[in-house]
């Protein structure tokens, strides 16, 4: 290669190099801050709960079952259905208890056609009571005047006992006769109570708990068809720690929270069960619910019982976003908005108790402008 050729090469590469030095890459422009107003966290006194997990009971739990024994020809309702108080909810085959209901009506039948036998036999009796008295009348005032003898007088005196012995027999047979007519008439009132309960009814309004016997099973007296709770009366029940039984008493305030049905209710303790579980080493504390819709048993809830004072670091509620079960804060952090995974505790007011995922001294973002997002540049105002 020529010199000439080298130089010029050499001159072109100094070129471009000095162009590059002279025509520096742009820079992308910064988005700009977000200004943001923030709170300080720090620990307060915040009233002392106990919670206690419970569930929802019904006051009044009842087994139905059917009264007499027989197959099952239908079962009206399904676990869960509403009754009514009385409402029929299973039917068993009454053809037994018909038969029982038309001997009955027979044998009522007979007697009383047997009391029209004896009430004829009593006539027929008193007749000739009746007769073998005017006739010994007769013959008395015969024998006074020596007109018949001895024997003929003696023979009225005995057709008159003759006849009362016949008549208080007929008497006394009527009085037999009329006890088996009320013995008949019982038996017949017997057996149409019992065709009654073919029809199985509901004590009272309440809800289906359990169905446990199906249609063409045999039915026995005693056996549950059914497990029906009062629709009205419910408690709420929950083991606490037996240390606390020196303090608590029946009428002491107490939060009953639901959490299906999103309640939050101030009552009273209705009933503390005074046996200590020997396994949980706790106890059972029953609070009466009002009536609300959509309460049944089964429910779960927390029990809060006031304690002491203790100190909580709390933030303001309406700060927590929520996605789903994941709770998340943005705080502050040199200048830069960071998300900060949360676990919250008992609410107070406006604010909630944190329990894990930040400390005292941490600058959380309040309110949270809706542009707002995790990394972004913040300005505090």
């Amino acid at each position: 290669m020529s010199s000439n050729k080298f130089i010029l090469i050499i001159t072109l590469i100094a070129l471009a190099a000095c162009s590059k030095e002279t025509h520096p890459k742009e820079q992308a422009p910064q988005a700009a801050s977000v200004r943001v107003t923030t709170e300080t966290l720090a620990e307060s006194n915040m009233p002392g709960v106990h919670q206690a997990s419970g569930t929802v009971e019904a006051r009044v739990t009842t087994p139905v079952s059917a009264r007499v024994m027989g197959y099952l020809r239908e079962i009206r309702v399904q676990t869960g259905d509403q009754v009514r108080a009385d409402q029929v909810v299973a039917v068993i085959d009454s053809r037994d208890l018909e038969t029982a209901v038309q001997l009955a009506n027979a044998g009522l039948n007979e007697a009383r056609a047997a009391t029209l036998e004896v009430q004829q036999g009593i006539n027929a009796a008193s007749a000739q009571l009746e007769l073998a008295k005017t006739t010994f009348a007769r013959m008395s005032s015969l024998f006074e005047t020596k007109s018949i003898s001895n024997q003929e007088f003696d023979e009225a005196s005995a057709r008159v006992k003759m006849a009362q012995t016949a008549y208080d027999g007929a008497v006394s047979k009527q009085a037999q006769v009329n006890a088996k007519v009320e013995q008949a008439r019982q038996g017949v009132q017997a057996a149409e109570i019992a065709r009654t309960y073919a029809e199985v009814r509901a004590p009272f309004a309440g809800i289906v708990k359990e169905r446990k016997a199906e249609p063409g099973s045999m039915a026995v007296p005693g056996a549950p068809l059914l497990i029906l709770e009062q629709a009205a009366g419910y408690r709420f029940e929950a083991p606490v720690e037996e240390s606390l039984l020196a303090t608590l008493k029946v009428g002491q305030a107490v939060t009953v929270r639901i959490d299906a049905l999103d309640k939050t209710l101030q009552l009273k303790i209705s009933e503390i069960v005074p046996t200590v579980d020997a396994s949980s080493r706790s106890v059972i504390v029953k609070v009466a619910l009002p009536a609300i819709q959509g309460i049944r048993s089964g429910l779960s809830g927390r029990l809060e019982i006031a304690s002491a004072a203790e100190k909580a670091l709390t933030i303001p509620s309406a700060a927590v976003i929520h996605q789903g079960s994941v709770e998340t804060v943005l705080i502050a952090e040199d200048g830069v908005a960071r998300t900060r995974l949360v676990s919250l505790g008992r609410k107070l007011g406006e604010r909630t108790e944190v329990l894990s995922g930040l400390t005292a001294g941490d600058r959380i973002i309040h309110p949270r402008p809706v542009e707002l997002a995790d990394g972004a540049r913040i300005e505090t105002k």
